[in-house]
């Protein structure tokens, strides 16, 4: 491709680029990137986790495992916020989290076993819900692994299984008053 043809295949805004994902044996995900505002970077997101975003009540709970989770509204997924001095969207909330880390000294969070866990690699995830202070995040460059962050320890531990694992397993609870 020349550059100045443009590919239709779905780009990752945070530092991986696929045309397809490919894992598990011949099981390919299809990707949707979300870009609501122009201010605001697009997401790229496997199209059954927006297919299933979509029917969550406004309010609600995501049970998995022992956790319940709260997941941001696509509008709150652009929304602006701040992680000490540095400003993101809930959805990029990790760049400014590991902006904030590398000012305190830190070059690795604490991944699972005492491992390390890149900051780099960090900044590329996409937030997705909130539990307390836990911030729920995907891999897109890991095949959209599911991971949790605990903000105030810099550590970083793993679900254990895939966006689309994580959304057949897990029981929504609709919360809305009527």
């Amino acid at each position: 491709m020349n550059s100045d043809e443009q590919s239709d295949a779905p780009k990752s805004p945070v530092g991986c680029e696929f045309e397809s994902l490919f894992f598990g044996g011949d099981l390919v995900i299809a990707v949707v990137t979300l870009n609501l505002n122009m201010n605001t970077p697009a997401i790229a997101l496997p199209e059954q986790y927006a297919a299933w975003h979509a029917t969550l009540p406004l309010v609600h709970i995501v049970a998995f495992k022992k956790n319940q989770w709260q997941f941001y509204t696509l509008d709150e997924l652009q929304a602006a916020t701040r992680v000490d001095k540095f400003k993101a969207t809930n959805a990029t909330q990790l760049r400014a989290f590991v902006e904030m880390y590398r000012t305190h000294g830190a070059t690795d969070a604490e991944g699972p076993k005492k491992t390390k866990f890149s900051l780099e690699r960090l900044a590329a995830c996409i937030a997705i819900a909130v539990e307390n202070a836990d911030i729920l995040f995907t891999d897109p460059c890991d095949g959209f692994s599911m991971w949790k962050l605990r903000p105030d320890e810099c550590a970083v531990r793993p679900l254990n299984c895939t966006i689309l694992e994580f959304i057949a397993a897990a029981t929504v609870e609709n919360l809305q008053v009527d």
